[in-house]
């Protein structure tokens, strides 16, 4: 990346005037993502085109966002203004490290909800529904109304319901 610099009293003014495919940038986007506070982007050329009379820019960048990383291939065309500025390649590394650091954060916390599910799938699994089926009784209707057959109220994952009581009354199934 070729630049050349410009000194004012009150500022000091960087005009990028030469990429190269690989070289490391900074862009400021104005107004972010949903209108929001300005931010800075970090990208990667990956190719300069130019016929002579138009040119352009692919590059693709690195950021932050709310819901992990995003890595979006951008095309600037030279009919435009884009706020540029050189990036150091340790400059580039660390905001790269950051963004590692992020992902990590974020497979941790899917890992650990991934194990949730598998825990709740395994207890649910573990339910033997063919025995479940074969000892399971219907409510019994008497003439005041219906009443559920006594079982042991203390019913373990893996053991099947006990069979109904024979307490005299008829039993209908429904």
């Amino acid at each position: 990346m070729k630049v050349s610099t410009l000194i004012q009293p009150q500022a000091e003014i960087v005009k990028v005037v030469t990429l190269r495919p690989g070289d490391v940038y900074k862009r400021l986007q104005e107004g972010g993502q949903f209108g929001g506070s300005d931010e800075i982007k970090y990208g990667v050329v990956t190719d300069v085109l130019g016929n002579g009379e138009s040119s352009a820019i692919s590059a693709i960048e690195y950021s932050s966002s709310y819901s992990g990383v995003t890595v979006e291939p951008k095309v600037f065309s030279g009919g435009r203004d884009i706020a540029i500025f050189p990036a150091q390649p340790i400059e580039f590394a660390e905001h790269m490290d950051g963004l590692v650091d992020a992902l990590d954060r974020k497979i941790e916390s899917l890992e650990n909800d991934l194990a949730k599910q598998r825990e709740i799938k395994r207890r649910v699994s573990g339910i033997k529904l063919d025995g479940l089926r074969e000892a399971a009784t219907s409510v019994a209707i008497t003439e005041t109304g219906a009443k559920v057959n006594d079982a042991s109220p203390a019913w373990h994952e893996g053991q099947s319901l006990p069979p109904a009581e024979a307490d005299g009354t008829e039993t209908v199934e429904i």
